[in-house]
């Protein structure tokens, strides 16, 4: 799947996780299941820095070992930067973690839905490395000589789940429940379920930390899908 889906995959699951209190959501965990949700797909800039055939597009990243690896580095450093500030949110690690762990396994799946064509000799996607071989795409499962246009239908998938997604984050979420999206890129927004002492200026300069952090990630995978 492209990279949006996975981030609004994850923006839906941790928006599921988390409850309305007298109108207002905490859109922290809505971001970070989102970033976590995109962690895989940071091999492009792994594959930079250590030009490896292990941080190539999809292969240790895409493994249950490399998924969890990150998702738990992920998960520590944002407790490490934030957990005064995220206890403040009522938020603690053991409940950080189980939503990474939702949404590194939403990214998984979905890419399930993928097409490659050396299907039986690529190293992408072996989830369940070094146990199994096993490549996980659709055409794996639906081999192409029995079904020949599995790489339409594979496309038709992507654009029914991202019209899904469309549906109800944006004319479900923003315009029925006015719950905008765009809101969890604000640290204010974070804070909503916050006692008082979280809205001093040192946590709130966590927070801003915090989003930084992630949006230095989000440019680090911009700039290696272009190096």
């Amino acid at each position: 799947m492209n990279t949006a889906t996975h981030f609004l995959t994850g923006y839906l699951i941790g928006r599921l996780a988390v409850k309305r209190e007298n109108g207002n959501v905490n859109y922290f965990i809505p971001f970070f299941v989102a970033m976590v949700a995109l962690l895989p797909d940071l091999d492009a800039f792994l594959h930079l820095i250590i030009p490896i055939e292990a941080f190539e597009h999809a292969i240790f990243t895409h493994t249950i070992i490399g998924a969890l690896l990150l998702t738990v580095i992920y998960t520590i450093i944002t407790w490490g930067i934030g957990h005064n500030y995220l206890k403040e949110l009522d938020i603690d690690f053991k409940f950080l973690l189980l939503i990474a762990l939702a949404g590194i396994a939403s990214h998984l799946i979905l890419d399930i839905f993928t097409y490659r064509e050396d299907i039986w000799t690529t190293s992408a996607h072996l989830y369940f490395w070094p146990l199994s071989n096993f490549s996980f795409h659709l055409n794996a499962f639906f081999h192409q000589s029995v079904y020949p246009n599995i790489y339409i239908i594979r496309i038709i998938i992507e654009v029914i789940y991202t019209a899904f997604l469309v549906v109800i984050i944006i004319f479900y979420g923003w315009f029925y429940k006015k719950e905008n999206p765009f809101l969890m890129f604000f640290p204010e927004n974070w804070s909503k379920f916050a006692s008082e002492s979280a809205r001093i200026e040192e946590t709130k300069r966590i927070a801003y930390f915090l989003l930084i952090f992630n949006f230095g990630l989000i440019t680090l995978m911009v700039i290696s899908l272009f190096a």
